[in-house]
């Protein structure tokens, strides 16, 4: 995603840098989790043979992905590690319109039965969940700082080193300033988001999701 020109599309850079990073480290240890349609390739007759076998074809959001795990038990799903095969996509300009989008990212999760991927889905919400609770514990009183403390330190490193190797590979050097900015907003929203997808099913492209 990017690039950005304004905050929230920077921020969603920095964001999708880490995206990227963990597709594309699955998939390189032969176990790919994630995908994107604009960088999705595929034979027809593969597609074909795909479709025979998927019962989510009513669903209207996320088909790359559904694809992606369709194919994934023949076993010959591979990365391309070259950035001049990488495509962009313009990030959301708003907040409505990057809400609507992280809805309805995260609310298919649950219909793709891969333990690979529902466990890094579960991991994220409760690592962030359990963060903002540390947090708000402290806040309260409790005499938690320096737990909360610890993780965040612990994944704030982690992440950055991802995100930086990542930005390298892909060329894009101003992902570190607005990084800072994404440790504090992404608690909230890979927090909330997944709780809210649960009940709240937004539009997209004229259909609800």
């Amino acid at each position: 995603i990017g690039p950005g020109n304004n905050t929230l599309g920077r921020l969603q850079e920095v964001e999708f840098a880490s995206v990227m990073g963990i597709t594309a480290g699955m998939a390189m240890v032969g176990n790919p989790i994630l995908c994107n349609g604009g960088n999705l390739c595929f034979r027809k007759s593969a597609y074909q043979r795909a479709r025979e076998t998927r019962t989510d074809m009513h669903i209207t959001s996320g088909d790359d992905l559904f694809l992606l795990h369709a194919l994934k038990p023949s076993g010959k799903v591979a990365w391309m590690h070259d950035p001049h095969t990488r495509v962009s996509t313009a990030p959301h300009t708003t907040w409505r319109g990057f809400s609507a989008q992280r809805l309805r990212w995260m609310g298919k999760t649950g219909a793709i039965k891969d333990r690979w991927l529902q466990g890094l889905a579960q991991l994220t919400f409760f690592a962030n969940a359990s963060l903002l609770l540390l947090a708000t514990a402290f806040a309260a009183g409790a005499n938690t700082f320096y737990i909360p403390l610890i993780i965040l330190a612990g994944k704030v490193v982690l992440d950055a080193w991802l995100i930086v190797r990542v930005g390298k590979w892909m060329c894009i050097k101003r992902l570190k300033r607005f990084y800072f900015l994404l440790i504090f907003l992404y608690p909230f929203y890979a927090t909330l988001f997944p709780l809210m997808s649960q009940f709240i099913r937004p539009s997209w492209k004229g259909r609800k999701t």
